[in-house]
Order: structure tokens, then C-alpha cells, then sequence
């Protein structure tokens, strides 16, 4: 693994990568972009100049790669398992760089919204999901202003059989609730939007009862943007009834527990394995580079 986290001259960074093999590298990270009193040196030449030289000193394929950046590149290497990366710096490539042995894709936005553009990319990314990422075990859609109607369009009856874990932390799903597909073992998304519109209650119940029976941990980290979430767990309660295989095993919930009152708590635990969000990292904030198979126990 190579971390280059922050690194001031384009040059210097340039002549790393350019020492790595062009084939085959395990795991790059890089953080690379100029912010608030942290610019960075392109020793006199243009940017786009130097963007294009960065871009061909990066290897042709990386086996993982972690790529923080908002500069413009013409092109990315090839990532073989696992990429994460921002979907601003999509906008420009083509082809995208996912080959079709990537198992985790972990896309972000730095914005609060996305661009028209962006939600193109979106569109580019979602049609490659069914079509040529046949070995997808984990996929993360993070911040990026996403609908239900965007997901069910491009996705539902399309999603890769291989994919398990389906992270959508940061999408305000105000109208409706994504179509879960099954196969899904792991899931983050928030409700809160959903259950706090007038008509939520029977929204959200209709969206507990159709999750697939394959689910085994479900992260509701985002109740700390209820008053009180009293009101979910009482849906989740009466219509959360997935039959885990085996005497001791249950379904995972993750929820903020001191948005639940106490006597809600206790009904909860009989029911489910109850995690406090509060105590496990979740992807409420930028991601971090960490990537591991999609391993359930």
C-alpha cells in the first residue's frame, strides 16, 4: 500500500507514481486538491499541462484505489477490486475506470448537491452496474443527492446478483424509499426525510415491510435527524420481521438509541441485535479508505 496524503508539488507526486509498476500495484491512495491555505505548486506550468502528466504517471491498474482529489484528470488507472472515489472526478473520463472484476465501488460527492453533469455521471455509472460489473459484492453512493426514482429507473431488476452491501448515507429520500433488491445483506440509508413529510408513517411502514429477507444489518444511523424516533421503532417493531436462519441469530439494527425512548429500547432489544450508531463507523462522513470484503458473520 502507498499513501500519498496531501502532498504540495504536482511534480513530486508525479515522479512517485511514475516509480510504481504499471500493472498489478496493490493499494494507492491519494489525496490531492488545493484548499484553504494549501495550494498546489505546478512549478510554473499550466495546469492543464501538468494535469495531463499527472494523469500518465498514475500506474495503467491498480488492484484498490483511493482517490480524494478535485482536479480534472483526463484519465484514472484501471481499478481491478476496489475503487473509491469522487464523482466530480468521473465527469471527464470515458471510458469509466472500473474493470469488470471490481467488487467495492464507493462513490462520494464533495458537494451538498450534484451538477447536472454529475447526475449524467450517475446515470453512466448506474448503467455499467448491471452490464459489466457482474462481481460487485459493495456499493456506496454517499452525498450524492440521489432519488428513489433515480435508483429504480436505472437499477431495480438490473442490480448485480454478487452485490450484498448497498451503502446510500447523505441521500435525503424525501418522496419515496429506494426498491431494495434481495441479496442485500447490509444496508444504510436514512428514513428520517421520508418519515417526517406529512403521509411518512405510512411511507416508511410500506418500505420496512417490503425489505428483502436476505437482510441482516440494517443502519438507521441518520434517526438523530428526528425529534423523536419513538415512531420508527414502533414501525419497525410491527413490520420488520425477517427470519434469520439458526435459534440465537437475529437482524442488526443500527439506530442513535438515545433518540428512543426507553421503554422503546427495551422492546427493541428483545427483537433485534440493537448496535448504537453512535458507537460504529458509519459513512456520515467522507469516507475513509479503508477496504475490505464484503464479510458477513
Amino acid at each position: 500500500m502507498l499513501t500519498l496524503d496531501s502532498l504540495r508539488s504536482v511534480n513530486g507526486v508525479i515522479a512517485v507514481l511514475s516509480a510504481l509498476p504499471r500493472n498489478g500495484f496493490g493499494h494507492l491512495y491519494v489525496t490531492l486538491y488545493s484548499r484553504d491555505n494549501f495550494e498546489l505548486e505546478y512549478d510554473g506550468e499550466s495546469q492543464d499541462e501538468m494535469h495531463a502528466k499527472l494523469a500518465a504517471s498514475f500506474p495503467e491498474s491498480v488492484n484498490q484505489f483511493s482517490f480524494y482529489s478535485t482536479l480534472d484528470l483526463p484519465h484514472l488507472p484501471l481499478t481491478k477490486h476496489a475503487l473509491l472515489v469522487d464523482v466530480e472526478t468521473l465527469v471527464k473520463l470515458d471510458p469509466l475506470p472500473f474493470a469488470p472484476t471490481l467488487r467495492r465501488l464507493e462513490l462520494y460527492s464533495y458537494h451538498d448537491y450534484l451538477t447536472d453533469t454529475d447526475t449524467n455521471i450517475l446515470v453512466r455509472v448506474f448503467e455499467h452496474l448491471p452490464a459489466t460489473l457482474t462481481h460487485l459484492k459493495s456499493l456506496s453512493l454517499i452525498y450524492c443527492d440521489l432519488t428513489a426514482a433515480n435508483m429504480d429507473d436505472y437499477l431495480t431488476g438490473q442490480w448485480p446478483d454478487t452485490l450484498c452491501r448497498l451503502t446510500l448515507s447523505g441521500n435525503y429520500f424525501t418522496e419515496c424509499l429506494p426498491t431494495i433488491p434481495f441479496g442485500i445483506r447490509s444496508l444504510s440509508v436514512s428514513v428520517a426525510e421520508a418519515l417526517l413529510k406529512t403521509g411518512g408513517e405510512a411511507i416508511v411502514t410500506t418500505w420496512v415491510a417490503s425489505l428483502p429477507s436476505s437482510l441482516r444489518v440494517l443502519d438507521l444511523h441518520w434517526t438523530r435527524l428526528l425529534p423523536n424516533a419513538d415512531p420508527l421503532a414502533s414501525i419497525l417493531l410491527q413490520h420488520l420481521n425477517i427470519r434469520v436462519p439458526g435459534h440465537t441469530r437475529r437482524v442488526q439494527l443500527r439506530i442513535v438509541m438515545s433518540m428512543v425512548s426507553a421503554e422503546m429500547l427495551v422492546r427493541l432489544r428483545d427483537k433485534f441485535d440493537l448496535v448504537d450508531a453512535n458507537m460504529v463507523r458509519v459513512s456520515d462522513v467522507r469516507p475513509h479508505p479503508s477496504f475490505t470484503e464484503c464479510v458477513f458473520e
